[in-house]
């Protein structure tokens, strides 16, 4: 998702992770991570993850939500939430709301899966995109575990 919104010709260069297990110490790795990511051109991309809310072990994709901040305005996108977008965008000084009706989470990912392999067609996402998204996966382990920036291309 982060590279749709980047745009193709913007690769992430640097990990940073850190992380912690004190909510859940017996599954024995890290139960809250935060990770940046530095793009090409510059732009920083923070993820947060965690087990640490209660009553949410079970629930997956119902406290996952992610903010846009660009130039021209702010994407917020809460599943948890119908509608589930709002585009904020600065009108001035009072910020304009613009409401985006979205499928529930997960809906349309799955569907379009399941009609590639029914239709035996192309998927939507390249290879290259997802060697790219498992690069990005194992510096962010890598950094965990060494507590260092990973620089992904030089």
């Amino acid at each position: 998702m982060i590279q749709w919104f980047l745009g193709s010709t913007d690769s992430i260069q640097t990990v940073y992770a850190i992380g912690s297990n004190n909510v859940y110490p017996e599954i024995n790795t890290w139960d809250t991570v935060v990770i940046t990511l530095q793009s090409q051109s510059g732009v920083l991309i923070t993820i947060e993850a965690s087990w640490a809310e209660p009553d949410l072990r079970d629930q997956v994709g119902n406290n996952t939500w992610m903010v846009v901040y660009g130039e021209e305005g702010t994407i917020r996108i809460d599943p948890s939430k119908q509608p589930a977008v709002k585009n904020t965008e600065l009108n001035g000084l009072e910020p304009t709301f613009e409401v985006i009706d979205q499928l529930p989470f997960f809906v349309d990912q799955v569907g379009t899966f399941a009609k590639t392999v029914l239709n035996n067609t192309e998927i939507p996402i390249s290879i290259t995109d997802g060697i790219s998204s498992l690069k990005v996966a194992r510096a962010a382990l890598e950094s965990l575990k060494t507590g260092k920036v990973v620089k992904l291309f030089q």
